[in-house]
């Protein structure tokens, strides 16, 4: 994989100076990075709406809590889960949730679904 280069920088360390249209490149290149970013965290607090809606919290789970790491395929599907729990119940709960909620509509835009593939949410059972 190539590693992304930030011409800014590199400029700057070298003193290179950047000719109008490299300028104008440059700050598209930031706004479609920044709206990806956008709209990548929008679908990730969607993703995780879903999931809670779809919680059934285990009775006697009340104030326990757990962190979920999800990995999706670019179609939605869940890939992988990861959940940090110390109560089996609310575990399994949570992960039946998370593929119930499947599949999740993932952004048109390739840069925020590549950054919307995972995602990092917490249940606090009420």
């Amino acid at each position: 994989m190539l590693k992304q280069i930030n011409l800014s920088k590199l400029y700057k360390k070298y003193n290179f100076r950047l000719q109008p249209w490299q300028k104008i490149q440059m700050m598209r290149l930031q706004r479609k990075k920044a709206e990806a970013k956008k709209i990548a965290l929008t679908a990730k607090k969607d993703f995780a709406d879903k999931i809670r809606r779809a919680w059934q919290v285990p009775k006697g789970s009340t104030g326990k809590s757990a962190s979920v790491r999800v990995n999706l395929a670019d179609n939605g599907r869940v890939h992988s889960i990861i959940i940090n729990s110390s109560d089996p119940d609310l575990k399994a709960s949570i992960e039946t949730a998370v593929r119930d909620a499947a599949p999740y509509p993932m952004p048109s835009d390739p840069e925020a679904r590549k950054q919307a593939r995972i995602f990092i949410t917490k249940f606090i059972a009420k």
